[in-house]
Parts: structure tokens; sequence; C-alpha cells
């Protein structure tokens, strides 16, 4: 069954049996950390940190239009930052947080 498969697993799948299309809606999933999770997982199960995974990827879906757009975490992002400025936002640059405030 196709929701017992990782994200990983279903976008390997789409795009061997020619369907990069339905691949590429479920890429963002993929670019934000997040292929290890299981495409049938109910949200209720998901970390704070992976809920936010799942908002930002939505919002990567539909692209940046403005450039205008501000991303607070509150939530431990480890790496996340960097993937995520590497494929969507190259020419930006990155505020740091004050740890423990």
């Amino acid at each position: 069954d196709i929701l017992d498969c990782t994200i990983d697993e279903v976008i390997e799948f789409f795009k061997e049996h020619n369907q990069g299309k339905i691949a590429n809606k479920l890429q963002p999933l993929q670019d934000v950390g997040l292929g290890y999770a299981h495409v049938g997982q109910s949200s209720s199960t998901l970390s704070g940190g992976e809920a936010q995974r799942v908002k930002l990827a939505f919002f990567l879906s539909k692209g940046i239009k403005n450039g205008k757009t501000l991303f607070l975490f509150d939530e431990p992002t480890t790496g996340l930052i960097t993937e995520v400025r590497a494929r969507y936002l190259p020419d930006q640059h990155t505020s740091c947080g004050a740890e423990g405030s």
C-alpha cells in the first residue's frame, strides 16, 4: 500500500513510472528533510518541528512571489535553514537567532 511508503520511496516510484508531476508535488516535503516520513502518517503523530516543516513545504510549493517573506521557527531546525536557502533562496541573507531567548 502506497500509504505505508516513505515520501522518498513514493517520489522514486512515481519518477520510475513517468509520473513526474506527482513526484514534483511531493518534492518540497523531501527538500525540507521529511523524506523519511510515511505518506499515510497522521499529522497528529508529527513533532512540532516536523509540523513546521510540513507548513514550510506547503508554502515553498506555492512559490515565493514578492521576495519579502519572513519565516520564524520556534522549534530546532538543525540543517533546515541551510538546505532550504540553498534550494529556494540562493541569493538571500540569513539572520541568526539568539539562543535561549
